[in-house]
Parts: structure tokens; sequence; C-alpha cells
């Protein structure tokens, strides 16, 4: 399945291109260098390609705009930070499960983090609903 982003619009062919490769001329821009450090510290959500695709026509920028307005200093940004923050933990518990040696540990673990993931996309889903988007 394609990697698909919100960050494009649905009705784009753009939305699958954020698996881009980092542009050749990045480097000499030092767009590389401001790539880095935007994306320093949140390397687990591999951001960087999202920065390669190029958005091609006026609805897609007028979609980004309209994407990052319904995130700057709203109720929504935080609803994203605490899904984020519920989906560490959850990959934490996976990844804690997979250490461990007794079987019926490993499912317990394994069951914890799918129970984590469930109540975190429900309750982010519910919160979704509570939100005027304009990015729709």
């Amino acid at each position: 399945m394609p990697f698909l982003s919100i960050l494009f619009p649905a009705d784009t062919k753009s939305r699958e291109a954020g698996r881009s490769a980092e542009p050749a001329c990045f480097p000499d821009l030092a767009l590389d260098q401001v790539v880095a450090a935007v994306t320093a510290g949140l390397e687990e959500y591999d951001l960087a390609p999202l920065f390669y695709a190029p958005l091609s026509t006026v609805q897609e920028v007028t979609y980004r705009q309209a994407v990052v307005r319904d995130l700057d200093g709203t109720p929504l940004a935080e609803m994203v930070s605490i899904f984020a923050r519920r989906m560490r933990r959850m990959r934490a518990q996976l990844a804690f499960a997979a250490k461990l040696r007794h079987h019926r540990q490993k499912q317990a673990w394994f069951l914890e983090g799918v129970r984590s993931y469930v109540a975190a996309v429900a309750e982010f889903a519910d919160s979704l609903t509570r939100v005027d988007l304009r990015s729709e």
C-alpha cells in the first residue's frame, strides 16, 4: 500500500509522492541542513522525504497552508501530540514484547500494544469529530 499523507489533497497524485529521494540541489543550497534541523528529534517519523516532494499546483499549496493553519496553536495540535505520544508508547510496548523470551509474556505485551493502539485511534477519531478543519 503506498504511503499517503495528510499533507497532500486526497485527489492529487502528489499524495503518494511523500517517499521521494532528496533532490540533487539540496546540498548545494544547504536545504539538506534545513531539513535536518527541522526534523531533528523526530527521526522515528521519517519526515525528511516529505520535504523532497514538490507541490506542483496552487491547489496543493493552498491545501498545505490550510493544514498548517489547522495545526498552528489550535486544540487539534494538542490532539495530534497526544495521539503521537500514545503511538510512541505502543511502539515501545511492541519493541519490549519482541525482546522477551517467554511466549506468553510476548503475547501479553503484544496484546497490551494492540490495546494501546485501538484506544489511541478510537480517542483520536472521536476528538477529530469535534474539530472544525479548514483543510478538508
